[in-house]
């Protein structure tokens, strides 16, 4: 059994995530800790800018929100103990570069005013609140936990039709929350 585990930019490329938490809860020692980090399909960020927020990928085949990930973390046997928003490290120049999709004419001149100032490949962490980070640690009691959760408890990304991903996600999991 582990001590800790971390799942970093994990659960949302994940097609079972509730099989995937049960498991993890089962290799844990008893006060186990998990770290993760996924992205907040709750935020203000994702809600503003829908269809085009950056977490919206191929590959997220699901999508979460805070009471959405506090829910399927209770589900599978563990409690939260620390839930915060997390930023990303990358080079100031990538984020420059990725405000080129949204406006060009300012990315460019970003990444060009960078390079001037020789600051593009310096590391960034900017917090744009969209990024949830939890601590939970295994909850008391002996034995596995049940693998037959409910799967209302995140949603497969491949959905969504005329609303973006990201916005079905958030308003299928409050109403989810809502009937509980």
């Amino acid at each position: 059994s582990a001590d800790v585990v971390v799942m970093a930019d994990v659960l949302e490329d994940l097609a079972d995530p509730v099989r995937a938490l049960a498991r993890v809860r089962n290799l844990l020692a008893p006060d186990g800790l998990l770290y993760m980090t996924v992205p907040d399909a709750g935020s203000r960020l994702a809600r503003v800018m829908g269809r085009r927020w950056w977490s919206v990928l191929p590959m997220h085949l699901q999508y979460f929100t805070r009471s959405s990930l506090q829910r399927i973390l209770s589900r599978t046997g563990f409690d939260v103990l620390e839930i915060d928003t997390h930023s990303k490290v990358f080079t100031a120049r990538y984020y420059a570069e990725r405000l080129a999709g949204y406006a060009p004419g300012l990315g460019r001149a970003a990444t060009r005013g960078l390079e001037l100032a020789r600051m593009a490949d310096r590391p960034v962490a900017p917090d744009f609140r969209d990024r949830i980070q939890v601590v939970a640690r295994r909850a008391a009691g002996e034995g596995s936990i049940d693998l037959l959760v409910p799967r209302d408890l995140a949603l497969n990304g491949s959905q969504g039709g005329a609303r973006s991903q990201a916005q079905t996600a958030v308003l299928e999991l409050e109403t989810a929350t809502a009937d509980d």
